[in-house]
Formats: C-alpha cells, sequence, structure tokens
C-alpha cells in the first residue's frame, strides 16, 4: 500500500513515498561507514525493539521519493506515516525513542540556535567519518553495547563490605578504652553534656544510636552488629538492608566519637555508604549477567566523588601556597613525618632528593589532571582510574593510613563497567559469562525518583561550592544548606596534607613512683624510643597512637611558658594515673602492670629517620633530640589533677 504525506517544518523533515507500509520507525544509516555501524548498534541496544536499524544499501528502493545521493549524504529516521526525519533531526528523534523526555528533540524544534549548531557538527562529523571512526574507537573501543554495570556494582559491595568489616573490627578492639566507661572520652558522659546544653535538636546534630545508652555492652552491641552486617553484605544477604544497618551504626560512632573519629576517611566511608544505599539490591535473587544501569544519576555521582576526593587533595597543596610542595620538596619531609611510617617508608626516605621531587610532581601531576578523565568515555576513563589506583597503592606501601586508601581504591571500581571485568576474568582464567539484554540489578533505592532527583541537586549543589571553596580559599554561603545537612556527612570536603610537615615532632609519656627515676609508655605503634622500628599497621587504625601524632603539632606550637593542653590528652593522662586497664590495654607495653605510677609527665622530642650507617652501627632507626618538658610532673588528689609541686 503507498502512502506519502508532503509537510515541511523548519527544513528538517518531509514526507516520503512508501511501497509498503511500515510498523515501527527506521533508522536508515551508511552500512559501510564504520562508525555509522558503531552507533547503530548502541542505539539499538538502547531503544530496543521500538526503532528498527536498516542500512540505506538494503532498503534505498523501498522510499522511491528519497534519492540515493540524499541517503549518502545523512541518515534518516522514517516514521511509520512517511515523516522522514533528516541528519541532526534524525538522531534527536531517535534519542527521544530512548529518553522518557525529548529534551534535545524539543531543543532542536524551538531553538534555532541549537538546531544550527547541531546541524553543523553533524555535517563536521559526517564529511570526516575516517577520523571519527578512529576516535570513536580510541574512547570506546569495540565496546558498541551501552556498557552494563552489574557486575561492577556486585564487585563494588563486596569490596565495601570488607571494608566496613576493617573499620568495624579496628574499632571493636578499642572501644572499651576510647569510649566505653571508664574510657579516654566516655560517650555516655558526653552526650549527658551534649543534653544539659540543648534542646530536642540534639538528635539531629548528634545523630547516633548511643542516644539510647551509652554503656560499654550497648557499645559492643553496636560494634559487633557492624561486623555481623558486613559479613551479611559480603554474603549478598539483605544487602539493601545491611548497607543501611552499616551507614547508620557508623554514623552512630562518628557522631558520639569526638576527636578520636574525625578523620577524612571516616566520613569518606559514610558518604560512599550513602552512594552504596543507591545501588544495592533489596533482594538477593539478583544476577549480575545483566547489562542493566543501576541509575544513571548514581554512576555519575561515584565519578564526582572519585573527582572530588583526588582533585580536592591536589588543589587544596597548591591553593595553600605551602612552599614544600611548590617547590616540590614535599614527599623529602613527608616518609618520616607522617603518621605512622612503615618499613618501605624508611627505605624510600633513603632515596636521593630528585626521586622525591619527581614523586611529588608525579603525585600532584596524578591528583590533579587525572580526575578529569573520570568523566570522559570508557576507554580514557579507565585509564584515569588506573592512574588513581596505581597512586592509592603507592601511598599504601609507604605508609599507614588505616582503611583510606583501600576505600579510594573501592570508590575507583565504580569507573569500570561490566565488559571491562569480564575481559579481565577471562585473561585471568575465570569467566563472569557474558553481557545478556535479560536482567535486573534488582530494586534498590536508585529507583525511587523522587529521592534520586533530591540527592543529586543537593550532592552537585554542595560539593561544586566546597570544591570552589578549595580553589578560592574563600567560604561561599549556600543558605545553611550545609549545616543543615553536615551532622549526616551527606556531602564532604577533602584533602589531606594540604600544608606539608617538615619536622616531627614526639610525646614521649613517662611515669614515675616516686619522681625520680622515670620509665616510658610505650605504644604499639608509634616511636617511642630510637630503636623502634617502623611497623606495618594498616588497615587497622589504633587511634591513640594517631591522635599522638596530631598532638604532638599542636603541642610543638603551643608557648613553652604557657603550654595549651588537648582535652583527650590529660584525660589519658588521668586513667594512666588511675591504672585503668580499658586503656592501658591500648598499650604495647604498661610500665607499671601492679601499681599505676604517681606522677606522669609528657616530654617533646624532635624524629627524624637515621640512615643505613647509623642503623648499622647503633641499631637505631631514629634520630631523635630532646626539644623540652610540654607537661610538668602531674599528680592525682582528691580534688583532681595537680602540678607537682614538690618535683617543680
Amino acid at each position: 500500500m503507498d502512502s506519502c504525506w508532503l509537510f515541511r517544518s523548519h527544513g528538517f523533515f518531509v514526507c516520503c513515498r512508501m511501497t509498503n507500509q511500515q510498523e515501527k520507525p527506521v533508522f536508515v544509516f551508511d552500512g559501510d561507514c564504520g562508525v555509522c555501524r558503531f552507533w547503530m548498534r548502541r542505539w539499538r541496544a538502547k531503544v530496543g525493539d521500538r526503532v528498527d536499524f536498516k542500512p540505506f544499501q538494503e532498503i534505498h528502493t523501498d522510499y522511491p521519493d528519497i534519492p540515493l545521493s540524499s541517503f549518502r549524504h545523512s541518515a534518516k529516521l522514517i516514521q511509520p506515516d512517511g515523516t522522514a526525519y533528516h541528519a541532526a533531526a534524525s538522531i534527536f528523534k531517535l534519542i527521544s525513542y530512548h529518553r522518557r523526555f525529548g529534551v534535545s528533540d524539543w531543543l532542536y524544534r524551538h531553538f534555532p540556535p541549537f538546531r544550527y549548531i547541531s546541524e553543523k557538527v553533524y555535517r563536521l562529523t559526517a564529511d570526516h567519518r575516517p577520523v571519527f571512526s578512529r576516535i570513536t574507537r580510541f574512547f570506546w573501543g569495540n565496546q558498541a553495547e551501552p556498557p552494563g554495570y552489574s557486575l561492577t556494582t556486585f564487585i563494588f559491595l563486596r569490596a565495601f563490605a570488607i571494608i566496613c568489616l576493617i573499620a568495624f573490627a579496628s574499632l571493636l578492639l578499642q572501644l572499651g578504652g576510647l569510649f566505653g566507661e571508664q574510657g579516654i572520652f566516655p560517650i555516655q558522659r558526653f552526650l549527658e553534656q551534649v543534653a544539659e546544653q540543648t534542646g530536642p535538636e540534639r538528635y539531629w546534630l548528634y545523630p547516633t544510636l548511643t542516644w539510647i545508652s551509652g554503656s560499654n555492652w550497648f557499645l559492643y552491641l553496636l560494634a559487633g552488629g557492624g561486623v555481623v552486617f558486613s559479613v551479611f553484605l559480603f554474603m549478598n544477604f539483605l544487602p539493601l538492608l545491611s548497607v543501611i544497618f552499616l551507614w547508620v551504626l557508623y554514623l552512630s560512632f562518628v557522631s558520639a566519637g569526638q576527636i578520636f573519629l574525625s578523620y577524612q576517611w571516616d566520613i569518606l566511608l559514610l558518604e560512599t555508604g550513602i552512594l552504596a544505599i543507591f545501588v544495592a539490591p533489596a533482594n538477593t535473587n539478583v544476577h549480575f549477567r545483566s547489562r542493566a544501569v543501576p541509575s544513571v544519576a548514581i554512576l555519575w555521582l561515584f565519578r564526582w566523588l572519585n573527582f572530588r576526593l583526588l582533585f580536592e587533595s591536589g588543589i587544596a597543596k597548591l591553593a595553600s601556597g605551602d612552599a614544600a610542595w611548590h617547590n616540590l620538596t614535599a614527599l623529602n619531609y613527608h616518609y618520616y613525618t607522617q603518621p605512622l611510617p612503615n618499613l618501605i617508608a624508611w627505605l624510600t626516605h633513603q632515596l636521593p632528593d630528585w626521586f622525591h621531587q619527581l614523586s611529588t610532581a608525579f603525585s600532584l601531576g596524578i591528583e590533579i589532571g587525572v580526575p578529569f578523565l573520570f568523566f570522559l568515555p570508557r576507554r580514557p576513563r579507565f585509564v584515569g582510574a588506573a592512574l588513581a589506583i596505581f597512586l592509592q597503592i603507592l601511598i599504601m606501601l609507604t605508609g599507614n593510613y588505616t582503611f583510606f586508601n583501600l576505600l579510594a581504591i573501592t570508590l575507583a571500581l565504580m569507573l569500570f563497567d561490566d565488559a571491562f571485568w569480564r575481559s579481565t576474568l577471562r585473561k585471568i582464567g575465570f569467566s563472569a559469562g557474558a553481557d545478556t539484554d535479560k536482567g535486573s540489578p534488582g530494586k534498590s533505592l536508585s529507583r525511587v525518583r523522587p529521592v534520586m532527583i533530591v540527592f543529586t541537586l543537593l550532592a552537585v549543589a554542595v560539593s561544586l561550592v566546597q570544591v570552589t571553596e578549595k580553589i578560592r580559599r574563600k567560604p561561599i554561603p549556600l543558605f545553611g544548606i550545609r549545616n543543615v545537612i553536615r551532622p549526616l556527612h551527606l556531602v564532604n570536603s577533602y584533602g589531606l596534607f594540604a600544608n606539608m610537615t617538615t619536622k616531627r615532632p614526639e610525646l614521649i609519656i613517662q611515669g614515675s613512683s616516686e619522681g625520680q627515676e622515670w620509665q616510658t609508655y610505650q605504644f604499639p605503634y608509634k616511636p617511642d624510643s630510637p630503636g623502634d622500628r617502623p611497623r606495618q599497621v594498616a588497615p587497622h587504625q589504633p587511634r591513640v597512637d594517631w591522635q599522638l601524632w596530631f598532638s604532638a603539632l599542636a603541642a610543638n606550637r603551643s608557648p613553652p611558658k604557657n603550654p595549651r593542653y588537648q582535652r583527650w590528652l590529660i584525660n589519658l593522662v588521668v586513667r594512666l594515673l588511675q591504672g585503668e586497664e580499658a586503656v592501658t590495654g591500648l598499650l604495647e607495653e604498661n610500665p607499671f602492670p601492679n601499681r599505676p605510677p604517681t606522677y606522669i609527665r609528657i616530654l617533646i622530642y624532635d624524629y627524624r629517620f637515621s640512615s643505613f650507617d647509623r642503623l648499622r652501627k647503633t641499631g637505631e632507626w631514629w634520630r631523635t633530640r630532646f626539644k623540652r618538658i610540654y607537661l610538668r610532673p602531674v599528680q592525682l588528689t582528691n580534688q583532681g589533677l595537680e602540678f607537682a609541686r614538690e618535683l617543680n
């Protein structure tokens, strides 16, 4: 049956006569063009059976009203009623069959500048097809089908479960000494003080389950629950529920953990957990052999978080104006001034200065330049992800940064797609099956469109402001939104070592029973004597050892004649004078196992790595120099902690 309608609007579609009535739209392309075949394969997978795709070499005779030269000149989308869209108009009309809202098609029809630019770009592409074919292969390789992320999500959630297991297990080992009823900072006492100073808003300002109870048994119940749900998530048992509980439990500790849970990896774990909630399936009957995408918005939020984590770290170093970063000497100091150096850090420090300067430039280059690759098509994005992972591995090998590097690597896994993982698994002798069009990642919160829209807009707005602030070094008002969401740590700012420490002050805590002979408290991982070999502790985080590094920097800046003391450090001294087992259990060795000391003092030493020659001759890993007394001898009396006058 022949049919023809003659209608023209803005010059982008005309009628055509068909020899046979077609049932659905037909997209006609050049079958001899490599870039055309690539994109048709890709769009065929996107729109499914809503559109037929045919090379004009096979069907141009079905449309006698369209000259063969017109088919050679541009692609066409021909509707069942005979309406034919040409060139850029055909592309946008095709896209409208995939998207719920054909925004690009609407812009083309109603916004002349957009139409003009689109046609120019299309013509440039069509007239230089061999060039754009090579560009397409460079960016996408042979992977024409839209990428799937079911296997990627599966791998990410398993890795995230391992990170959570490490975080909760590490916290569980130190819980009593840090936050227990006789710990350094009892959570129960802290919340009582908060309740005295605030009203009902305290539950939003400090969102924590420990409002129920801050007793030891409840704290261990929460941390133990974190371990259990980590295992559940790894075993794919109630994955969505497990991720939600993991986030709530860790937020409970971060909100009430005060100074001991204020590190960037703690808030990064929470922000990653929020994104994990959106990709975790609600049921376990999920196959990772589908090409399903949890949510385009969530995938881009993962890329945006990867970008911010790396870029903010790099730009903060340059924006700080720190000379060590600008003259590329930062790594000359970094290995021995970092919180808890390991053996590889000691060995790396012995390398020549030119190596450290080259390494500094390399690190800054990756942190500032590579993140932009995360927003490009798959091949450049894969290269960027590989470089980011490589940098994290180097940092992990030369330092003890708890689970931070593992978490950053886990985030970078979301920059790859299923085809990459299947190709990698095949190369090492495993098989994860082939991509299929069937299957679903399972229902998750990413399917709840209103929640996704609100969260995406909020996350992008707040994080854009934070990135801008990092560059400008000036706060930008955001109508109080950040203050409202800050307790939940939904969107955070990052940037470690913006200012490089060039010296390593070390606090040496000593006790004495009579005030004459002083014995040093030995901590598990921080150096307390020249012979202490740098040790590997990550991914576990000994939080007292870590906090002593920060306190040493603060003590070094404190005026010698009027020293300032951090509250947690005074609490630690009190607990040591009381001989609290929960706190002394955090030590490597308690020099007063039977009876606590009468006096405690704190000295400041300057530490730096020794050389190979000094190590060989003296067995000392560190060169030390006494600087001054930071805390004069103190003792416990009925009135509390007081300076020991008889020793001053």
